[in-house]
């Protein structure tokens, strides 16, 4: 059963996840990045197992996003090192990170002019080198889910933001990820499709990915995650179970400058 086999359109009922006692899927060893003198990631370690879901959260200019690209393989690290499944991806391109299972939505999803929306999909799949009649049926299904079917001959560059952006989200969890790397995702949705999206995570979950999840939007993220990430100035300022993060005085002081000596 595929990840959008578990997703009935509207029916879905989201449940926040339990912290999962599998294996590592992802670690991050000291992990850091420059851009000239500016130091962008600051000696991130951090884990993530299989079945869980861990937030990023942060300040504009945290580092958040640049960590999503050092993991996918955009970019390449200044230091440190990067294991996934216990494999040592640090140097890896991110066309091998796909293929071992490493999936990302970006904050601005690219546009492909010569593919359907359905066709976004179906390629999204080709690393898995399934029977074609399966990958469109795996991808009709998560049109379906997600409330875009009526899309499917379109043009994603023809679509309204949002769609565009839920689009791109099924693109990433289509594949059967091992990792699934989301960049904002609630941005600029409704409360409903906020829901749809909060679906799918569910699902990539109950299939064992481990999920990395970048969210201004607290009041959406902090619900279904079992972990989160603090980075300020590129650094992670805290780290741990939602309460005794938000609770702290480092939270305190990144969003609202109160409480550090």
């Amino acid at each position: 059963m595929t990840i959008a086999d578990s997703l009935d359109t509207r029916t879905v009922v989201y449940q926040a996840p339990v912290k999962s006692s599998q294996t590592d899927v992802l670690v991050l060893e000291n992990v850091s990045h420059r851009f000239g003198g500016v130091h962008a990631v600051r000696s991130v370690s951090l884990k993530i197992s299989s079945g869980c879901c861990v937030g990023i959260i942060g300040p504009n200019g945290a580092g958040k996003s640049t960590l999503l690209a050092l993991i996918a393989g955009t970019r390449n690290p200044c230091s440190g090192t990067i294991l996934f499944c216990n494999r040592n991806i640090t140097v890896l391109p991110p066309q091998e990170r796909v293929r071992l299972g490493i999936h990302w939505s970006y904050q601005h999803p690219p546009c492909f002019p010569s593919l359907t929306s359905l066709e976004y999909l179906e390629v999204s799949q080709a690393h898995l080198r399934q029977n074609p009649s399966i990958a469109r049926a795996t991808a009709l299904s998560m049109l379906k889910s997600l409330g875009l079917h009526a899309y499917s001959d379109r043009r994603p560059r023809c679509l309204p933001p949002s769609e565009r952006k839920l689009l791109d989200i099924a693109r990433a969890a289509c594949g059967s990820p091992g990792l699934l790397l989301l960049d904002e995702p609630f941005a600029g949705l409704s409360d409903f499709q906020v829901k749809d999206i909060q679906n799918v995570i569910e699902a990539a979950r109950s299939h064992g990915a481990g999920i990395l999840v970048v969210e201004h939007r607290l009041a959406e993220l902090l619900p279904m995650i079992t972990e989160v990430v603090l980075l300020v100035d590129g650094q992670v300022a805290a780290a741990g179970d939602v309460d005794s993060v938000l609770h702290g005085r480092e939270f305190a002081f990144a969003y609202g400058g109160i409480g550090r000596a």
